[in-house]
Parts: structure tokens; C-alpha cells; sequence
């Protein structure tokens, strides 16, 4: 499994359906879009870092 797709499946396990008013799929195509690859390498690194606890009670939306 490739690092986009590792994302893309713990945006799906632990993403809230709306993120600051936009949908899961938006949310998915923005990370998948290369102009977002900071972005994706960022969730990246934070989803890894993460203690579990926080990814089971699903992070707070940053707005």
C-alpha cells in the first residue's frame, strides 16, 4: 500500500463526514491532488505521531 492510500484509509476510518463544511470525498481529492502534497505528507506524519487515543475519539477539526 502506498503512503497516499495509507492516508486516504485513515481519513476514511477516523474523518469526521464533514471537515470545516466539506466532504469526505472533497477531503479525499484535495489530499490526492499533487498542489497538496505538503498537506497529505503533514496528515501524514501527525496520523503516525498520534497517540491511538486521539485517533479513536477523531482529532478537532483546525477551524
Amino acid at each position: 500500500m502506498s503512503d497516499d492510500e495509507w492516508l486516504l484509509q485513515e481519513l476514511d476510518r477516523w474523518s469526521d463526514p464533514a471537515y470545516c463544511g466539506e466532504t469526505r470525498a472533497q477531503v479525499r481529492a484535495a489530499v490526492a491532488s499533487p498542489a497538496h502534497q505538503l498537506l497529505g505528507t503533514r496528515l501524514r506524519a501527525a496520523i503516525r505521531t498520534a497517540p491511538a487515543r486521539s485517533i479513536d475519539r477523531g482529532l478537532p477539526a483546525p477551524c
